[in-house]
């Protein structure tokens, strides 16, 4: 299994959201071994979906360790939230902080990959959940 981290050119949320979150992502997914994305995304149709599709061009992986049973899990996690919402206001507060957190039920795009991994690996532990696509790349390139 491995995380995708998205650097292409991007439009102007995806600009914001790097110069927020210093770095040079906006976006991460979970790919499972056989090529199947997860992810949370505000794209439409908005939320959190399986993709089947290949990625193009401007992606960074970082590899996970996973064993099939691990791997096993985490793909039932992920069957149980497809079709959850997109959490628009997780996403606006990195550009407004002040901005509440929006429902529980409710995901962006790193909190879920955060969430998988806490859950269904055991990595990161305690970690708060309010992380952004380039504090996750940081966390997981020094495993």
């Amino acid at each position: 299994m491995r995380l995708a981290f998205y650097r292409g050119p991007g439009d102007w949320i995806t600009r914001t959201i790097r110069v927020l979150t210093r770095g040079p992502y906006s976006h991460v997914e979970i790919v499972f071994s056989d090529g199947v994305r997860f992810s949370a995304s505000g794209r439409m149709p908005a939320g959190v979906r399986f993709d089947h599709e290949r990625h193009g061009e401007g992606w960074d992986y970082l590899s996970i360790p996973a064993t099939p049973e691990q791997e096993r899990i985490a793909r039932t996690f992920a069957a149980v939230l497809e079709g959850s919402a997109f959490k628009w206001r997780g996403l606006y507060r990195f550009i407004a902080p002040w901005l509440g957190d929006g429902p529980n039920s409710d995901w962006y795009c790193s909190e879920l990959a955060l969430w998988m991994l806490q859950r269904c690996f055991g990595m990161f532990e305690g970690v708060p959940l309010k992380i952004s696509p380039n504090a996750l790349y940081r966390l997981a390139a020094n495993v």
